[in-house]
């Protein structure tokens, strides 16, 4: 991985959208100065002013009435997708609407989360309850020859940082095919001519790359986010005309979008009730105990009033009061344990670690932190395929609540753990998962336990001595983003058919 790479994935999710959507409003302003777009400079800023104060200044207001945290970059995100849906002109009547579709999008952000799952996305659902109420139309003006390729080139950005490329591709897809279809049938026009219209005049590209990847509304498994991505691109394909009484509205993206979360939001709940995954699980955690495994390791346990179910492999992400600084309050930690009360979570503490890091470090017993959810499908699987779990560092954590929950279901598993001891330290967490459970008990589960020098490299000859057998498993693969590249790669040179691999974008 380039440095460039290594760089973005330090940066917070929710920093780098902003960010992306934050040079896609100054292009936009360039495209007016240009007159490339029909839009003026006073209409733009206006609009853009407006919704980014009436985001941020209700952000702040409803966290302060709910004593939530205030959430800069979330809701800078927010405005600034409101800017680009709604239409941007000076009017008292339209900046109204653009005022309105932002409180709205805010507090739904605050409100609509049963069982602390984010129900929908906060932009869409703005934009939309503005149409249903007849006090402005979205007009999603981003779709145009001008931004297009700032937006497909920023989005990508986006898209390679959440990891969210299952959704995005579904809906973009789905959304395409039927979007020309439908062009096709209404317009005699070539079949190049219509894919151009679809892809300059219709927002398919902002709406997939910056909006469907949204993680807090969306599904938690894989095959999931995939229905989801295609539910979403069939609904936004063709606008859709609804009459009442004397008047009407048209639904366009913005209903879509809401519709696939609520899709979405059907699949986590039947999932939950099915074999335990989290649906959410958003709400305040207490601190109960911080330890310092190693010089750079350190281990803290939450306690929650209410058990939240997840499945071993799984991640928190939380946000620590006081932890902001450059890169932000929040981060998405594994879990380690397999106790729905008491969650524990390991991390490594650099030198030069962020103020969220240092802040959690410093915690005494008590000190309250919220939780924005459990997420992740990262997951051994029920059945009883050989697995090899290959790890380097702290990237062990998803695959000790895995090892746990197989040797506490006092079943048997044929697993070999392969960790790469990647600092000084780094050996005491397969130590102290053996000195938890028992060594005699993972011996007589299946469990294998393999640490390996930092300076051994996972190639071939290598892969094939640790574990002779390699090609008959399937493999799972955590660690930084380099090294899960590498591990990856030479595992599949080695013959393995699965190789799944652990990603958290840090929203």
């Amino acid at each position: 991985m380039t440095g460039l790479g290594q760089a973005l994935r330090r940066i917070p999710m929710y920093v780098v959208v902003a960010a992306a959507l934050g040079l896609l409003a100054l292009w936009s302003l360039l495209g007016a100065t240009l007159r490339t777009i029909p839009q003026y400079n006073g209409d733009l800023l206006a609009s853009l002013l407006v919704s980014v104060v009436a985001t941020l200044t209700a952000n702040t207001v409803v966290s302060a009435v709910l004593r939530a945290p205030l959430r800069f970059s979330s809701a800078l995100t927010t405005g600034l997708l409101i800017y680009f849906i709604m239409w941007p002109t000076a009017t008292v009547d339209d900046l109204t609407s653009v005022a309105l579709a932002a409180v709205i999008a805010v507090v739904g952000k605050f409100l609509l989360v049963p069982f602390g799952r984010r129900l929908v996305n906060p932009a869409a659902f703005g934009a939309l309850a503005v149409v249903v109420l007849g006090l402005g139309t979205p007009s999603w003006w981003v779709a145009t020859s001008w931004m297009l390729w700032a937006v497909l080139i920023l989005g990508l950005v986006v898209l390679w940082r959440a990891g969210s490329w299952d959704a995005a591709l579904a809906c973009f897809l789905v959304y395409l095919v039927l979007n020309i279809q439908w062009l096709m049938s209404t317009n005699s026009t070539s079949l190049l001519s219509t894919m151009r219209t679809a892809l300059v005049s219709y927002p398919m590209v902002f709406l997939c790359l910056f909006m469907v990847t949204e993680p807090l509304s969306g599904a938690p498994a894989r095959w999931q986010r995939v229905v989801v991505g295609a539910v979403t691109g069939l609904i936004a394909s063709r606008p859709i005309n609804v009459t009442v009484g004397d008047s009407g509205f048209t639904l366009g993206p913005e209903f879509a979008l809401v519709a696939g979360n609520l899709v979405a939001a059907v699949l986590a709940f039947v999932a939950a009730a099915v074999d335990g995954r989290a649906t959410g699980a958003g709400g305040k955690l207490t601190v109960t105990n911080v330890e310092r495994l190693a010089p750079s390791l350190v281990e803290v346990e939450f306690f929650s009033k209410r058990a939240r179910k997840y499945l071993p492999g799984q991640a928190l992400e939380l946000t620590v009061p006081g932890g902001g600084g450059t890169r932000g309050n929040r981060r998405v930690l594994s879990l380690v344990g397999t106790d729905p009360q008491k969650l524990r979570v390991i991390y490594r503490l650099p030198a030069k670690a962020s103020q969220f890091k240092l802040r959690l470090a410093a915690a005494q017993p008590g000190f309250k932190v919220r939780s924005e959810g459990i997420r992740g499908d990262f997951s051994l699987g029920n059945g009883n395929e050989p697995v090899v779990l290959v790890a380097r560092g702290v990237g062990i954590t998803p695959f000790l609540s895995q090892i746990e929950a197989v040797v506490r279901s006092e079943g048997t598993r044929d697993v070999v753990l392969i960790h790469v001891v990647s600092s000084p330290g780094d050996e005491v967490l397969t130590s102290r998962l053996a000195a938890r459970l028992g060594s005699e008990n993972l011996v007589s589960t299946g469990v294998k336990l393999i640490q390996v020098d930092p300076e051994a490299s996972l190639v071939i000859p290598e892969l094939l001595r640790i574990c002779p057998d390699v090609q008959q498993r399937r493999a799972l693969v955590s660690g930084s983003p380099g090294f899960v590249a590498r591990a990856k790669s030479a595992l599949q040179d080695a013959g393995v058919a699965k190789v799944k691999t652990d990603s958290f974008a840090g929203y």
